[in-house]
């Protein structure tokens, strides 16, 4: 099931990481909708999992690699009609 991970943003150091390509980015963030977390720790795809389940407002975090660069996609407000999504680097949390 595909989850609604609302409206998407990328920071500037992704985007300087795929050349403003955003097309490289869309396997992942498919990923992330359908719930697949890519790299995190298991304690983590727990906790995502059970946001998800509850759909309350929480958020979820995915982590993939990217050119050889670790990035993370974040999707906070999930549930709510405020939910969002950002596509960043760690450093840029």
């Amino acid at each position: 099931m595909a989850l609604n991970i609302g409206e998407i943003g990328f920071t500037l150091g992704v985007m300087k990481l795929v050349d403003d390509d955003i097309t490289i980015l869309v396997p992942l963030i498919e990923r992330h909708r359908m719930g697949d977390w890519g790299d995190v720790p298991f304690d983590d795809k727990v906790a995502n999992d059970f946001e998800v389940r509850g759909a309350c407002g929480g958020g979820f975090l995915s982590s993939y690699q990217v050119n050889g660069t670790k990035i993370w996609i974040s999707t906070v407000g999930y549930g709510t009609t405020e939910v969002y999504t950002v596509v960043m680097l760690p450093n840029e949390y």
